[in-house]
């Protein structure tokens, strides 16, 4: 067994195109996946390979879904959550499986039904860290001892809402509005996407907090 290999992913879960092109290009560096835990991606060292790797979100059973990517000569690797994760090997050229209109339309209706939580969420704790602040700043709370009018209730307030900002960032958002959009038109993943722009954009992001 080759040493495992922990790389950060910067790339939001959504981004199911662009996840899979950053997946299968690394193991032309020699790392094959081995499994997600959270934004973490850890791989194992091996020799140099041409693999390609597929994200499905399902909604089936486990069951149905292994089924249907076993008949096309894929490797189940692994589940997470609705996010099952298959592979092959880039000679083998298997055909790409697209869902059906029924899968696809009861997939559409989940994700919209996902990123409407997603919104009202961000609303609310956006609402309650405004109100917050307002109470540190101009109101009779003191938190760590900081009394009203203090200069670094400032502080603190600029720091709650950076904070605020960077844990729940619309990156999230937008790319699950993007896939829905994708889906409304009746049009496929793109396999291939190019990562290296927003996997860049976002790892400069979190470098700068």
């Amino acid at each position: 067994m080759g040493q495992i290999v922990r790389k950060f992913n910067y790339l939001s879960e959504w981004r199911i195109g662009e996840t899979e092109s950053w997946l299968s290009n690394m193991p032309s560096k020699g790392l094959l996946f081995e499994r997600f835990e959270g934004k973490a991606v850890f791989f194992r060292r091996s020799e140099p390979a041409a693999i390609r790797y597929r994200i499905r979100y399902s909604f089936l059973t486990q069951e149905a879904q292994y089924d249907s990517y076993a008949k096309s000569g894929r490797a189940h690797l692994g589940s997470y959550s609705n996010r099952h994760v298959y592979s092959s090997k880039e000679s083998e050229m298997l055909p790409e499986i697209h869902a059906g209109p029924a899968t696809q339309r009861e997939m559409l209706i989940a994700l919209e039904n996902k990123l409407a939580t997603m919104v009202l969420l961000r609303f609310l704790l956006l609402l309650a860290v405004l109100l917050f602040s307002y109470l540190i700043t101009y109101g009779e709370l003191v938190v760590f001892g900081l009394a009203q009018g203090a200069k670094q209730s400032y502080a603190m307030l600029f720091t709650i809402c950076i904070a605020f900002l960077y844990t729940f960032r619309p990156n999230g958002i937008i790319a699950l509005s993007s896939l829905v959009r994708l889906l409304r038109r009746g049009r496929v993943i793109n396999h291939s996407a190019e990562w290296k722009i927003h996997y860049n954009l976002s790892k400069a992001v979190s470098y700068a907090f």
